[in-house]
């Protein structure tokens, strides 16, 4: 499923390291070093498999006093993987109900409450040695990742200058992670690079609270006429 999922994105992510490279050098990428970048990321993936796999293979065999069954490990490797996207989907279903409800902002900070609680359990499932733990952790994960990846374009586009607004909306989408395996995807490691989302949440949870409610919102769904008027007044300033 991984394989699947890097071959779905690879013009995306080529063209954000076309993107970057031409804005630093004016020129585009050269093959070769995209290439390298692409092979690095594979071999980071393959590296965390087998770490994963592994931590199946003891917590089954502190069980069991054997090894966990070829057909087992294909199960369970499966599913941690993607039962997070299934946790995605549900999750989007809820993502109209929040933002109208509570607003785009506050909604943001409910969810990621799901953030907390997934990157929790995900780093307590080494120290539980509990693959049930991580896979429950993945889903909740999953839960947050489809509510939030609808929600922050909302929020974007409701505080963003005008002018803006259509590159602040694509950064959001322009984005992912490598963890170094000399880093933290080992096996020693593993279970720290899995709750990394903490730090993103934390953050927004500092800074969120300080920021202006999106005035799109406020006026259409809340009738709040001088409140939005507040809050483009402010974008305006900002902006």
């Amino acid at each position: 499923m991984i394989n699947i999922i890097l071959v779905f994105f690879n013009e995306v992510i080529e063209e954000f390291f076309n993107m970057t490279w031409r804005s630093r050098h004016n020129q585009s990428i050269p093959d070769h070093t995209c290439s390298k970048v692409w092979f690095m990321i594979n071999i980071i993936l393959v590296f965390f498999n087998e770490v994963i796999e592994e931590f199946f293979n003891m917590t089954w065999r502190s069980r069991h006093n054997q090894s966990i069954p070829d057909h087992s490990l294909t199960f369970l490797w499966s599913l941690s993987v993607s039962i997070k996207d299934f946790g995605a989907l549900l999750g989007s279903l809820g993502v109209k109900g929040l933002a109208d409800t509570f607003g785009r902002r506050n909604a943001i900070l409910i969810v990621n409450a799901l953030s907390v609680v997934g990157a929790s359990l995900m780093f307590m499932s080494k120290v539980t040695a509990s693959f049930e733990v991580l896979i429950v952790g993945r889903l909740i994960f999953g839960l947050f990742c489809g509510l939030v990846m609808s929600l922050n374009p909302l929020y974007i586009q409701g505080v963003s200058p005008t002018n803006l607004r259509g590159a602040f909306a694509t950064l959001n989408q322009v984005s992912f992670v490598v963890g170094l395996e000399t880093v933290l995807g080992t096996e020693k490691y593993w279970s720290l690079m899995l709750s990394l989302s903490l730090i993103p949440a934390t953050l927004q949870y500092m800074s969120l609270p300080f920021c202006p409610e999106s005035p799109r919102y406020l006026f259409i769904n809340r009738g709040k006429e001088k409140e939005a008027e507040a809050g483009e007044l402010m974008i305006i300033i900002l902006g």
